[in-house]
C-alpha cells in the first residue's frame, strides 16, 4: 500500500514495506518558496486578475497597482499548482532576527518588554523584530539590518532571484516569516477564523483535526483545507494526520464520520537515509484507542 500526501512546498510518499514498518520518503516539489524576493518587470495587465510580472525563469501575478514595464522587487507570498505565484511589490527581506519591510516597526509577542526597549534604542526603521532577536547581540541585529538594507537598495539589471530567507530545512522543520503568532494559537489547539473553528488534538501517534463551521459542508471544507494545509507546515507534523471534515459520513463505517484517510503515523528518521519508519502495531493501537474514545463521546 502506498499513500502520497502533498502540500504546496513538499511531497510525502508513504509505503507499507512489511508487516512491521511503514517507510516514508519525501521530495521538494519546486524551488519556489514563500518569502523569496525577485527582481521583475511588469508585462501586462489582465482584466479582473491583476498584473503579470516577468520574474526571469517564470511569471508571477501582482494584484496591486503597477505601471506598464515597471521594474521592481517582488516577494512571493503564495504558490498554487497550475497558477501564477502571487507576489507583492512591498517585499520583506527575512533575516535571522528581523524582517525588513516598509512600514512601522513591530515586535514579536515573545520578545520581553525589557529587550524591546533595547531594540528601540537601535533606531532602525521598517523592521519587524522576530523572537530570535533576543538570542543575538544587539550589534548582530544592527549588522543584519545594514546588510538587508543594502540588498533592498541595490541596483539590479537581470531578472530573477535576488534574496531568499536564510532558513535551513531539516526533516520536517519549516520556518516561515511573520507566522509566530499563528503557531502560538495552533499550540492551544484551536484555529478560529471567520465562521470556521478547527480543532487540533495531538495523540501519541499524530495529529487529529476536527472541522466545524457555518454553511454548506462543501463550502466549509473548501475554505478549511488551505488553513489546515498551512497549519500542518507550521506545526512541523511528521506524518499523516486524521482530518474529520464536515459531512454526512456516508460510506464511513467508523463513528464520528471519520475520513477514509483516517490513519495516524508517528515517524522516526532512519539515519543515513531519506526515510522514516513507524511500528505498525503502535499505529493500530493508537487508532483503536481513538475509535474507543469517539465511541464514548457519542454515548
Amino acid at each position: 500500500m502506498v499513500i502520497s500526501y502533498e502540500t504546496p512546498s513538499f511531497r510525502r510518499r508513504f509505503k507499507l514495506d512489511s508487516d512491521e514498518k511503514i517507510l516514508e520518503s519525501r521530495s521538494y516539489r519546486r524551488d519556489l518558496e514563500r518569502g523569496q524576493v525577485y527582481f521583475g518587470r511588469v508585462l501586462e495587465k489582465v482584466k479582473d486578475l491583476g498584473f503579470i510580472v516577468d520574474l526571469g525563469s517564470f511569471k508571477g501575478l501582482c494584484q496591486e497597482d503597477l505601471l506598464q514595464c515597471q521594474e521592481s522587487l517582488f516577494e512571493i507570498v503564495k504558490y498554487q499548482e497550475g497558477k501564477y505565484p502571487l507576489i507583492t511589490k512591498n517585499p520583506g527581506f527575512v533575516g535571522q532576527s528581523i524582517i525588513l519591510r516598509e512600514g512601522e516597526n513591530s515586535y514579536s509577542k515573545d520578545l520581553p518588554k525589557s529587550y524591546i526597549g533595547l531594540l528601540k534604542g537601535l533606531e532602525l526603521t521598517g523592521v519587524y523584530f522576530r523572537s530570535q532577536a533576543r538570542n543575538l547581540p544587539l550589534r548582530r541585529v544592527s549588522e543584519e539590518y545594514t546588510h538587508l538594507v543594502g540588498l533592498r537598495d541595490s541596483s539590479y539589471r537581470e531578472l530573477g532571484l535576488v534574496y531568499e530567507p536564510p532558513f535551513t530545512k531539516e526533516g520536517d522543520s519549516f520556518y516561515f516569516r511573520e507566522l509566530e503568532s499563528r503557531i502560538v494559537h495552533l499550540s492551544k489547539g484551536l484555529l478560529d477564523k471567520d465562521d470556521l473553528r478547527i480543532y487540533f488534538e495531538m495523540t501519541r501517534a499524530g495529529l487529529v483535526i476536527d472541522v466545524n463551521g457555518l454553511g454548506s459542508p462543501e463550502d466549509i471544507n473548501k475554505r478549511a483545507w488551505p488553513l489546515i494545509e498551512e497549519a500542518l507546515l507550521l506545526m512541523n507534523v511528521g506524518g499523516l494526520v486524521m482530518v474529520d471534515l464536515v459531512g454526512q459520513g456516508q460510506g464511513y463505517k467508523g463513528p464520528g464520520s471519520l475520513t477514509k484517510e483516517g490513519v495516524l503515523v508517528r515517524t522516526y528518521p532512519q539515519r543515513g537515509t531519506n526515510l522514516f519508519s513507524v511500528d505498525r502495531s503502535l499505529l493500530e493501537e493508537d487508532y483503536k484507542e481513538l475509535i474507543k474514545k469517539l465511541d464514548e463521546e457519542i454515548e
